[in-house]
C-alpha cells in the first residue's frame, strides 16, 4: 500500500524529471531499463536451449558477463539518483 501511494504520488514529478533531463529521474529509468535487460539475460541460453537454439560457450560467457554488470550496476544507478536528488542537479 505504501508502495502504490509512492507510485501514485510521484509519477507526474518522475515523468516531468524525465522531460527535463533531470539526473535523479534518468539514473531511476536507468535502474528500470537494467533490471528488465538483467532479468530477460538471466538464464538465456537455458531459455534458447528449449527452443532448440544452441548458445556457444562463449557467447553464453558474454551472456553471463552482461547480466552481471548490468546487475551492479542497479544498485549504483539507485545510488547516483540518490546523491542526484539531494543536490541542484
Amino acid at each position: 500500500t505504501v508502495l502504490t501511494f509512492i507510485i501514485v504520488k510521484e509519477t507526474r514529478s518522475f515523468l516531468v524529471g524525465l522531460a527535463t533531463y533531470k539526473l535523479s529521474s534518468l539514473a531511476i529509468m536507468i535502474s528500470f531499463i537494467l533490471v528488465f535487460l538483467t532479468k530477460t539475460l538471466d538464464g538465456l541460453p537455458r531459455k534458447l536451449a528449449t527452443l532448440d537454439f544452441d548458445v556457444t560457450p562463449p557467447l553464453q560467457q558474454l551472456i553471463f558477463a552482461c547480466e552481471e554488470v548490468g546487475e551492479m550496476g542497479i544498485p549504483i544507478m539507485f545510488g547516483i539518483a540518490i546523491v542526484a536528488s539531494k543536490s541542484k542537479y
